[in-house]
């Protein structure tokens, strides 16, 4: 159905906000936070808008992560870390 496309398309954080429940979602070069882009000081700091290393825990359905070894913006191991946070079911 179209409106779940749409549902599906959206970022992160409005899947937070809104009560959408998704049939999988993809993670095409996810960061762990936008701050830790720049600085990865470990963990996340307060006013961080896109705490995904904190969110990704709260995820129940299947997710995938897409990151290139060779990504010259978004460190590879902030993909990779974000997948090892996710919950067991959620891995695919």
């Amino acid at each position: 159905d179209e409106s779940d496309y749409h549902a599906c398309r959206r970022r992160d954080n409005e899947f937070h906000l809104k009560d959408v429940a998704p049939g999988g979602v993809i993670l095409h070069s996810p960061f762990l936070s936008v701050i830790r882009v720049v600085l990865d000081v470990g963990f996340t700091t307060i006013g961080d808008l896109f705490p995904n290393a904190d969110r990704v825990k709260d995820f129940t359905c299947p997710v995938y992560v897409i990151h290139g070894t060779d990504d010259e913006i978004v460190p590879f191991y902030h993909g990779e870390s974000l997948f090892n946070l996710l919950p067991d079911s959620s891995k695919t």
